[in-house]
């Protein structure tokens, strides 16, 4: 609309003056892309992993102690390998 001064009336109403040469529509297709975009949905089985990870504590490991646990766990075999790979 135009008006006698540049002010908001409501959401989508602006009164402009006769002298505006140019409209600053970014906030507007801003908030219409991001009605746009879609809400991501996820299977049943990820919102209860992710409801009940809230809760839980968090544990944290050190590289050592990841590195122990592996090298228990390696059959024999496979222990020539895993040094070979070390140097």
């Amino acid at each position: 609309k135009y008006g006698d001064v540049n002010e908001e009336v409501g959401d989508e109403i602006e009164t402009i003056t006769h002298d505006t040469l140019s409209l600053d529509l970014s906030k507007y297709i801003y908030e219409y892309i991001g009605l746009e975009i879609p809400y991501k949905k996820l299977h049943p089985r990820f919102r209860e992993q992710i409801s009940n990870d809230d809760h839980d504590p968090l544990v944290y490991q050190t590289e050592t102690y990841k590195k122990l646990d592996i090298e228990d766990d390696i059959d024999p075999r496979w222990k020539t390998l895993l040094k070979l790979k070390n140097n």
